[in-house]
């Protein structure tokens, strides 16, 4: 992790989320770590459902080495989803070398060329690793870049498990690999009575009442967080 912190500010797209602030979920733990036995899940749902948080809190306590991957539009392109993962792997393995660039010439055989990447990538990842890969929808679902994502649920070596995140379900592409039947959807991610009465308690453990938060349970979302992962008013766009 520290070699990760190390990471330039142009590279948090590589940093997992904080967690201080945020009230862990067992009940969902539970349902994560099933799904990723198979080696893979997905969770999915609308902007501010508590996906990153979810997912930030589980890996720091399913103690296995954590791998964030932050989407953006720009993973469309191939050759980006290739030079970033590149660049995380090393940042956990220092010292070993670049992985192959995706140059024009590999375009032809990009199948073959993702599973060598991913398979190369994996192996350099000592122990078994949690992979998330955040704000998935930001990747075209008509992309070649989806290509790469079906190598990478590919390779996933035992042990280990790749998941991704976003605001849709899993595209066509992706259908093989049932993402569907491991998932979590926003209307999953919703607060239940004890985690709504938890949340209250964390935020105002002096309070006078518990009655809101278990009014919040029958109905409501997951709790806004601040950027410093503490809860309150929402600040910045939504994830």
């Amino acid at each position: 992790m520290d070699d990760l912190r190390s990471l330039p500010a142009s590279l948090a797209k590589l940093l997992p989320p904080r967690t201080g602030g945020l009230v862990p979920r067992p009940r969902l733990f539970e349902r994560l770590d099933r799904a990723c036995a198979r080696g893979a899940s997905w969770v999915y749902g609308p902007g501010g459902c508590g996906k990153t948080s979810l997912l930030a809190t589980w890996i720091e306590a399913c103690g296995r080495a954590p791998l964030w991957y932050r989407a953006d539009e720009d993973d469309s392109d191939p050759a980006t989803l290739v030079h970033y993962p590149d660049r995380l792997a090393r940042a956990h393995a220092p010292g070993t070398p670049s992985l192959p660039a995706l140059t024009p010439e590999y375009l032809g055989g990009l199948d073959a060329f993702a599973r060598r990447f991913w398979r190369d990538l994996y192996a350099r990842l000592s122990g078994s690793f949690v992979l998330v890969v955040d704000d998935v929808h930001q990747i075209g679902r008509d992309s070649p870049a989806q290509r790469l994502l079906c190598a990478a649920l590919t390779e996933v070596p035992a042990g280990s498990a790749l998941v991704l995140c976003g605001r849709a379900a899993p595209s066509p592409a992706l259908a093989r690999f049932a993402l569907h039947e491991g998932a979590l959807t926003g209307e999953d991610l919703r607060l239940d009575a004890s985690e709504a009465v938890a949340l209250m308690e964390h935020i105002a453990p002096d309070g006078p009442s518990r009655e809101p938060a278990r009014a919040a349970g029958t109905g409501g979302g997951a709790a806004p967080r601040r950027r410093d992962g503490a809860p309150g008013r929402r600040s910045g766009p939504p994830r």
